[in-house]
């Protein structure tokens, strides 16, 4: 942001898939973002591949994704969209494939850990959008944002 003030770099409303997302989120919810590059990849990462299952190469994966938006609405847990935009419907389904083996494997037993919260989660595909509708008490976001 520094370097669009000072002229060395295009600034944020001269993207105009940004200007969208960003018309997309406002006044949805008290909190809301946009992630893209390095940032969302990470969580991406995080949120597919687990806490502590380092050895799993998603970077191939998530550099399909062109963005991931996220709003969360706070009451006496929380309710929260998260949006992968993807570079492709095909490459979409493929991660939509992938929430569902999770939410299959959350579903049995032996399932603990991050895999909780998929029990909670609603999923959908839109061309090449994933959508992931998810709610819980607030020490669910743990989960989410990479706790235990």
């Amino acid at each position: 942001m520094l370097d669009a003030r000072q002229g060395s770099a295009n600034a944020l409303n001269s993207n105009s898939e940004f200007v969208s997302w960003e018309g997309e989120l406002e006044g949805s919810a008290p909190q809301w973002g946009i992630l893209n590059g390095k940032s969302a990849s990470n969580l991406e990462a995080l949120w597919f591949g687990g806490a502590g299952r380092k050895n799993v190469d998603f970077s191939s994966m998530t550099r399909s994704v062109r963005a991931l938006l996220y709003r969360v609405q706070w009451d006496t847990g929380f309710t929260s969209r998260l949006v992968l935009v993807c570079d492709s419907a095909e490459n979409a389904k493929g991660f939509a494939t992938l929430v569902d083996l999770l939410q299959k494997a959350a579903s049995q037993p032996a399932a603990t850990g991050s895999l909780g919260i998929l029990q909670n989660l609603d999923a959908h595909r839109d061309g090449a959008r994933v959508e992931l509708d998810v709610s819980g008490p607030p020490e669910a976001l743990d989960q989410i944002l990479g706790g235990n």
